[in-house]
């Protein structure tokens, strides 16, 4: 029995040929799924980066939002505050208006309570600083009215003075803050 070479090149050779056009085909598909994994894996990445993106946006939003109310509310409670060291330093007898100081201190605190969660911490901590010094100038003028007689004016203390220059400047800085942290830049900068 005599070996037929021709039929085995054309069994081999068919046999390669079959074995290479399904490894192509296998290659083929791979590399399809492949494509569309690491297509849709991008799309994914495109949306959760959108949706990243939009979150952000809205709580940039909100918090513009509550930094504009605070920093209103900072700014009549200092304005109220000033007023109240200038009667004092003026020599009143008493203080008309230490209940508008006492109605804007207590926007703000209801401000930080309902807010606390949006607020960067570093102008959280500032407008809780200036809580505290309204709190302080409020209890100064208190003791002021206390020690009033009859006849006699607010004295110009130093603690109202003091407590004043506190609050002017936490406000100051807390402008800056709120201006640095929405990306508002004067012109001296």
């Amino acid at each position: 029995m005599s070996i037929d070479w021709r039929v085995l090149i054309t069994t081999g050779s068919a046999s390669a040929a079959i074995f290479a056009a399904a490894v192509f085909a296998l290659k083929r598909t791979f590399e399809t799924v492949l494509a569309s994994a690491a297509k849709r894996i991008e799309e994914d990445a495109k949306i959760a980066t959108a949706e990243a993106i939009r979150r952000q946006a809205a709580v940039f939003d909100q918090q513009l939002l509550v930094l504009k109310t605070c920093a209103a509310a900072v700014y009549r409670a200092r304005n109220a505050a000033r007023d109240l060291r200038d009667l004092a330093a003026k020599g009143a007898q008493t203080v008309p208006d230490a209940e508008r100081l006492q109605s804007h201190h207590a926007a703000l605190r209801e401000l930080l309570y309902q807010e606390v969660a949006v607020l960067p911490e570093n102008i959280f901590s500032m407008l809780h600083t200036q809580g505290h010094n309204l709190a302080k100038l409020e209890e100064a003028i208190r003791e002021s009215e206390l020690t009033v007689s009859e006849s006699g004016p607010i004295s110009s203390n130093r603690d109202i003075e003091r407590t004043y220059l506190d609050i002017d400047r936490t406000y100051e800085r807390l402008i800056a803050a709120v201006h640095d942290h929405l990306g508002i830049h004067s012109k001296d900068s």
